[in-house]
């Protein structure tokens, strides 16, 4: 099957791979969906993912950009580097003897953050660590 670009895929891109379906009490499709950004294809473009499940995912996180932009934002975030964001935001959900030494300095802050700024689509996305702040009115995938 052939590839589908939706998006730019040197900023913002989705790659879709038509997949398979599978009958069982119902039909259930399947479908190779990924996020690319700067031309980076997050997760295993091997990995299937249930197609209802994947896009029920992007709407949540759609209308979590659309209705509640602010909780992407933290006045921790301000002058600081892409690194000391994606810490404190990791921070945000570890037990302190899982920080990392070398972002001992920074800030623990509420746990919420995390819940606003971990994207987590499925299956395609387990591997990665990905998290989404706003910087200027824009949001920023680290």
């Amino acid at each position: 099957m052939s590839e589908i670009i939706f998006g730019d895929k040197k900023i913002f891109a989705i790659r879709y791979v038509p997949g398979y379906s599978v009958k069982e009490s119902g039909t259930h499709f399947y479908a190779y969906l990924h996020f690319i950004l700067a031309e980076q294809v997050l997760g295993d473009e091997n990995e299937s993912c249930y197609l209802l499940t994947w896009l029920h995912s992007v709407k949540q996180l759609s209308d979590r950009i659309k209705n509640h932009f602010d909780s992407f934002k933290n006045k921790e975030f301000i002058n600081r580097s892409d690194s000391e964001i994606f810490e404190i935001v990791r921070k945000a959900n570890q037990s302190e003897e899982e920080y990392n030494p070398k972002y001992l300095h920074l800030p623990v802050i509420e746990n919420s953050i995390w819940n606003s700024c971990f994207i987590s689509i499925d299956e395609t996305t387990n591997a990665w660590l990905i998290t989404l702040t706003e910087e200027n009115g824009n949001l920023k995938f680290i």
